[in-house]
């Protein structure tokens, strides 16, 4: 199996070009769309579910506009239910910053739990309070035996890949953040290729942890179903993919995807 990832730079849109998008949404979507306040966050909510909606199309039968979504209790997005058993398909997304990331899974049947996160380090962010309220005692304990250098790009790893679990287990924050642990003491460490056929920018390397260690208070938790995993796009971001309900090893591929993606409603 593989989860496809996918990476797309959230931008200002023309206005030809916002109009052709909107005609991808649903009319519930046009609605949350509607609700943002300024033009730029517009955009921002209307490219990242048109894009999840093109990509979908790279992977499935359907055209953009044929996807059909349902929320889980605590608004986990996911196929109809028509659709996902149709499809196989399985997919999580995640925007911060100037990035958005979809993830998309063919299960063939199976029941997993996907969630991805990513993560635009801030300068600013006081971690300490943060690391008191949300952290388990064991990564804190861990995060501060690093050298204060070290402290916040460990608290923003560990956040990203924290994020990612809770939303594949699709509670957000009614989960706990300290009820479960991640530990990048001993991970797996290796490279993801990143693909693009952007005009003028080459393939590129990202290094990747997998085999992250996680602990979890939940009745009947089995470590061996998950596998979690934490890249770096860039300097700047940070990007985790948890997967639950397989315990055989699942790759990842990646791409960066530019105007090709938007190539069936430029018509």
């Amino acid at each position: 199996m593989l989860i496809h990832l996918g990476f797309v730079p959230l931008r200002p849109l023309a206005g030809a070009e916002r109009a052709r998008l909107l005609t991808l949404l649903s009319h519930e979507e046009l609605g949350k769309v509607g609700r943002f306040a300024s033009l730029a966050l517009k955009d921002k909510a209307l490219l990242s579910r048109a894009c999840l909606r093109l990509l979908l199309s790279q992977y499935g039968v359907l055209a953009p506009h044929q996807w059909c979504f349902d929320y889980g209790k605590y608004g986990k997005p996911g196929l109809s239910s028509a659709q996902r058993q149709a499809t196989g398909l399985e997919f999580n997304l995640s925007h911060s910053g100037d990035w958005l990331m979809v993830a998309v899974l063919q299960t063939h049947g199976m029941q997993v739990q996907l969630g991805v996160d990513i993560e635009h380090e801030r300068a600013r962010t006081d971690i300490h309070p943060i690391l008191r309220h949300y952290f388990s005692a064991a990564e804190t304990t861990a995060l501060l035996t690093l050298s204060a250098d070290e402290q916040r790009g460990r608290f923003f790893d560990l956040w990203a890949l924290k994020e990612s679990y809770i939303k594949a287990q699709g509670m957000g924050l009614a989960l706990a953040l300290d009820s479960f642990s991640m530990d990048l003491s001993r991970p797996g460490l290796g490279e993801l290729t990143l693909n693009t056929s952007i005009p003028g920018q080459s393939d590129t390397c990202l290094p990747l942890l997998s085999r992250i260690g996680l602990e979890a208070q939940e009745a009947g938790f089995d470590s061996g179903l998950w596998q979690c995993s934490l890249g770096r796009l860039d300097a700047d971001y940070r990007f985790a993919v948890s997967l639950g309900g397989m315990a055989s090893e699942v790759k990842l591929s990646a791409r960066q995807w530019g105007a090709e993606l938007f190539a069936a409603i430029e018509q």
